[in-house]
């Protein structure tokens, strides 16, 4: 029996392999919203692959009536500097139209309780262009804050993060802007 101080919420179940090319769809999703480097198409499909083999890696799904509505990726991982082993998040992710649920704290929950049945300690992190603040206070309610990330050197993330904290701060919410395919190479120094 898993031995966790966490229960594991039953809204969030493992990936499979007949799950991939939704969590494909999911992940594709997911780097238009965030993403903030030149997209791999084989390097998602192998991370994908990884967590539905649970290949060291796992992807919990939470599945709605028609589809997967939210995914969190776990991956198994070490510091530069050490061979101890901790439970990495790779992403977090709920699709825009089910941001009204509970799914993202039901993914949270998850990753502690799999990071405490193994016994390792789980390390989370958000990078975002959009929405941080909002972001850092679910986190903050559910795991202690140890960092910070910074950016430099990408123009078209710092514009659009200046200009979502100008709107946080006139207390206006703004929808996210998905990256087009005419700012990718933009992104990638191609453009």
């Amino acid at each position: 029996m898993i031995e966790s101080h966490v229960s594991l919420p039953p809204e969030v179940t493992l990936a499979t392999p007949a799950d991939f090319h939704e969590l494909f769809d999911v992940c594709m999703e997911n780097y238009r919203e965030n993403g903030i480097y030149s997209l791999n198409h084989e390097k998602v499909a192998s991370w994908i692959l990884m967590g539905c083999n649970q290949d060291n890696s796992v992807i919990g799904i939470v599945r709605g009536e028609h589809r997967i509505e939210a995914a969190i990726a776990l991956y198994l991982s070490n510091m530069w500097y050490s061979d101890d082993r901790y439970i990495e998040e790779i992403f977090n992710f709920v699709r825009p139209e089910f941001r009204t649920t509970t799914h993202a704290q039901h993914l949270i929950r998850f990753a502690k309780w799999f990071a405490e049945s193994l016994k390792l300690p789980l390390l989370i992190g958000i990078m975002t262009t959009t929405r941080l603040a909002a972001k850092e206070r679910l986190y903050a309610r559910q795991l202690p804050k140890i960092g910070a990330l910074y950016l430099h050197g990408l123009p078209y993330v710092e514009e659009q993060i200046a200009e979502d904290m100008k709107i946080h701060k006139r207390g206006r919410r703004k929808k996210p802007a998905p990256l087009t395919q005419t700012e990718l190479p933009h992104l990638n120094g191609t453009g």
